[in-house]
């Protein structure tokens, strides 16, 4: 696979898409044919919205935010990354839209139905998910992500992970007055992507 994703900077408006995102896909498939061989699949990571207190404040320094907080700006995300997923099906005459890694859409619903916190901690005290006051994610974030990518690219191999049968636990090394993430957490954790699971792999 390859993945490809807008800078965070901007990933919340259509118009810095195009047309780079079909330019990053006819010169990923001509180095491919340079080298006389097939192009695997093309995927597209999509990013999460900014830590919500950035979002409010529209503290961002390289581009501006211009959603009250960060449901918001994922709302926006979400459209943008529809719309340029499916204009390059139609500018490409592909049989289907680049399948989307629903990264953020997962870090959404942790917030929003959860009850995790959109504050920043580098540890994983109180319920954060955010590592910094931008849009880094801290272990209990990244644990989300990688949930969605391990079970979307099995998906596009074509055979089933279930991340809820994970025991793994990652220790959270930043903090040393916190005890990290229990498995309790990451089951938790690993049940948000599944929250709509007839859905899951799809944009709805």
């Amino acid at each position: 696979f390859i993945t490809i994703q807008q800078s965070p900077d901007c990933c919340n408006a259509y118009s810095p898409y195009e047309p780079y995102i079909t330019q990053l896909y006819d010169f990923v498939q001509a180095e491919y044919a340079a080298m006389g061989k097939t192009c695997p699949t093309i995927l597209m990571h999509q990013t999460w919205s900014f830590n919500d207190d950035m979002c409010k404040n529209n503290a961002y320094e390289y581009w501006p935010v211009n959603d009250a907080n960060n449901a918001a700006m994922f709302a926006d995300i979400e459209d943008a990354n529809n719309k340029a997923i499916e204009k390059l099906k139609n500018d490409k005459n592909l049989a289907k839209a680049p399948t989307l890694i629903l990264s953020g859409k997962a870090i959404q619903l942790a917030q929003d139905q959860f009850g995790y916190s959109g504050k920043a901690s580098e540890s994983v005290a109180n319920g954060a998910i955010y590592a910094d006051t931008i849009s880094h994610l801290n272990p209990r974030g990244r644990y989300i992500a990688a949930c969605v990518w391990i079970e979307t690219l099995a998906q596009e191999a074509g055979f089933t992970v279930d991340c809820r049968n994970a025991t793994f636990v990652p220790n959270d090394s930043s903090d040393a007055n916190d005890d990290g993430m229990t498995l309790e957490d990451c089951k938790i954790l690993q049940y948000i992507f599944l929250i709509n699971p007839t859905n899951r792999y799809t944009l709805t």
